[in-house]
């Protein structure tokens, strides 16, 4: 059956295979749709959610740190004298990173809202 959804192969232990299993057969689901569900669950745990808060904080510090640089090289006293400066793209770079920085604040406060 054709879906839009991401595959990954994952290749278990015996004895967890059989677990699964028989957890899919006790829910009266595939072995697929098990798997995806304790995956899920795993990714919800908190161990989980504070690697991928980490790595999200990291990847917005790196967008805010672009902005930055962008924001400083347009400041620059001698850039009227550089003919190769586009300050248009300049400027374009920093509203795509901004709206990115946006979006993510958006996503994370409507998740923290859903949450409680």
């Amino acid at each position: 059956m054709p879906t839009k959804l991401d595959r990954v192969q994952v290749l278990f232990q015996k004895d967890v295979f059989k677990k699964l299993k028989l957890l899919a057969k006790l829910e009266r689901r595939s072995l697929s749709s098990m798997a995806g569900s304790l995956v899920e669950e795993a990714i919800e745990s908190q161990k989980y959610q504070s690697l991928l808060s980490k790595a999200k904080s990291e990847e917005f510090k790196s967008k805010v740190d672009e902005t930055k640089i962008l924001i400083n090289d347009i400041l620059k006293p001698d850039i009227a004298a550089d003919d190769t400066f586009d300050v248009n793209s300049k400027l374009k770079k920093i509203d795509d990173l901004l709206t990115i920085i946006s979006k993510s604040n958006i996503y994370e406060q409507n998740k923290s809202s859903r949450s409680r």
